[in-house]
């Protein structure tokens, strides 16, 4: 299968995929050394996440009416992933990756959604508290 051909695939980690979030939500371009990107390029990735309409992974437990979740969300297989950004109103702002593997290559898992959401929430929580 092609998609799992990793020469002919893109493939990333979770701490790439939160660098790329810190990059987007860099305050001033620059700011990210050589990883900055364009502020009209940031303002329209950020747009764009914030409209992601798969709402049953990272948002149940992230998004609220005082903060703001933007995402993006994979599956493939048995695969499923979310990246994204919570932004509170409070001004603190957490990227939030989650890279996970179920045994069942099933799309449709809402157990594993779940538990995806709850330790996310549960790590989101350590971080805001410390």
């Amino acid at each position: 299968m092609a998609q799992l051909d990793l020469t002919r695939a893109s493939t990333a980690t979770a701490t790439a995929l939160a660098d790329l979030l810190e990059a987007l939500w860099a305050p001033v371009a620059g700011s990210a050394g050589d990883t900055a990107v364009r502020p009209e390029v940031a303002l329209r990735v950020r747009s764009l996440l914030g409209l992601n309409v798969m709402r049953q992974r990272l948002a149940t437990e992230l998004a609220s009416d005082a903060a703001r979740w933007s995402s993006k969300t994979g599956t493939l297989l048995n695969e499923r992933h979310e990246a994204g950004v919570v932004e509170h109103d409070d001004g603190g702002v957490l990227a939030v990756v989650a890279l996970t593997r179920s045994r069942v290559p099933a799309v449709v898992q809402p157990v594993a959604e779940a538990e995806m959401a709850a330790v996310a929430r549960g790590l989101h929580d350590v971080l805001r508290a410390g």
